[in-house]
C-alpha cells in the first residue's frame, strides 16, 4: 500500500510539495499517522479496494523492494481509451503475455497474466473482466525477475550488469 505512486496521490491531496514534507508534518504532530493511513485508504477505494491492491501485490517469491515510474504500461483496454491501466504486480506480465483484464475498485484495470495464480479468482466474477492487448510503446517499461546463476570469479558482477538484453529467454548468455 505505501508505494510512491501510492504516498503521490496522498501528497497531492494534501496539497504538500512531496514525500519529504509528508513525512516531515507527521514528525512534527501537523498530522496523524493515523490520518495518512485513512488518506491513503479513501484514495485506494476504501478497505476493499486496499485488500485488492494487497492481494495483487502478494508475491510467491520474496521481492525486493523497488521504485517504479510507469507512464505507459502498454497495455489498451479495448473499448475504452481513458481508463487507468496498471500492470499487476503478482505475475508481472511482459508483452508477449497472454492477459485479462480485471477492474478494481477506484483502481482502474489491473492486468494480469492468464495464468497468473489470481486469475482464477478474477474469472470467478465475469462482469468485472476487460478485453485488453499489448500495445508497447518507447515509453512502456516492464518489471521483469532475473536470476543469474554463476560460478563465483572475479568481474563477475560487471559482467552481467554490462549484458544487454536481447529477448525474452530462460537462458544466459555464456562467456
Amino acid at each position: 500500500m505505501l508505494s510512491g505512486d501510492a504516498l503521490l496521490n496522498v501528497v497531492r491531496d494534501l496539497r504538500l510539495t512531496d514525500v519529504s514534507a509528508l513525512y516531515a508534518a507527521v514528525g512534527e504532530n501537523q498530522m496523524s499517522a493515523q490520518s495518512v493511513v485513512q488518506r491513503l485508504m479513501a484514495l485506494l477505494g476504501g478497505l476493499e479496494g486496499a485488500t485488492e491492491d494487497f492481494a495483487e501485490a502478494a508475491s510467491p517469491v520474496k521481492e525486493r523492494r523497488r521504485t517504479q515510474a510507469i507512464n505507459d504500461p502498454g497495455v489498451v483496454v479495448k473499448g475504452a481509451s481513458d481508463v487507468w491501466v496498471k500492470l499487476a504486480k503478482c505475475c508481472t506480465p511482459v508483452p508477449g503475455d497472454d492477459i485479462l483484464g480485471f477492474v478494481t475498485r477506484g483502481g482502474g484495470v489491473s492486468v494480469h497474466r492468464a495464468d497468473c495464480t489470481n486469475a482464477e479468482d478474477l474469472r470467478a466474477q465475469p462482469e468485472r473482466l476487460m478485453e485488453v492487448s499489448w500495445v508497447p510503446s518507447a515509453g512502456s517499461m516492464f518489471l521483469v525477475a532475473i536470476q543469474v546463476e554463476a560460478l563465483d570469479r572475479h568481474r563477475l558482477l560487471s559482467d552481467v550488469t554490462r549484458l544487454r538484453p536481447t529477448r525474452r529467454s530462460t537462458s544466459c548468455p555464456r562467456r
